[in-house]
């Protein structure tokens, strides 16, 4: 079985546990939280998963360190089974995962907007607002500026792009008039 099958499968399971669309924001939370935890701190991974350290002491030491995390019992329960197992190298995977399910689940896709300038927030809200009609769900959108643009914006929503920055439009008016010329 491979990692992503294994994370998959985690994850289904861990996301089928979760009644509530809040539980499963805070499942989706403290996993997050505890994959960043684990990649930022190798050294706790590697004991997690140190076979010559009894299971009982792994689930001490685990439980320490989820201690100012505040936790859903839910997740320490996933935890738990993912050191109990030897999943620990899993949780990056289980936690995309996850992400992608939650997201399914409470109807969100994410989106991308890139502008030339930054947006204040009534502009964030408009693409919101607009982009959640398009798709016809809750859009999750991150945003970035780029220079190179020049005006206009490209947003992306899931493998589709809307582009409709001054420099794609400049290139459909530059195509025009070569095809008038030619």
């Amino acid at each position: 079985m491979s990692a992503n099958d294994i994370g998959h499968n985690y994850a289904m399971a861990f996301i089928e546990s979760l009644k509530t669309p809040e539980d499963i924001r805070k499942a989706g939370s403290d996993l997050h939280i505890f994959s960043a935890l684990l990649e930022q701190l190798p050294a706790l991974a590697r004991v997690l998963q140190h076979p010559g350290t009894p299971l009982a002491r792994r689930q001490e030491i685990l439980d320490e360190a989820l201690l100012p995390m505040d936790v859903h019992p839910v997740s320490r329960r996933l935890f738990h089974l993912i050191v109990e197992k030897d999943r620990v190298q899993s949780v990056k995977q289980i936690d995309t995962a996850f992400a992608e399910l939650r997201d399914a689940r409470l109807n969100v896709t994410s989106a991308e907007v890139v502008t030339a300038v930054p947006l204040d927030d009534r502009g964030r809200s408009e693409w919101e607002h607009a982009l959640g009609r398009l798709t016809g769900k809750k859009v999750s959108v991150s945003y970035r500026t780029d220079d190179a643009l020049l005006g206009g914006a490209l947003a992306k929503v899931g493998s589709v792009v809307y582009d409709g920055s001054l420099r794609n439009e400049l290139e459909r008016m530059r195509g025009l008039l070569l095809k008038e010329r030619g």
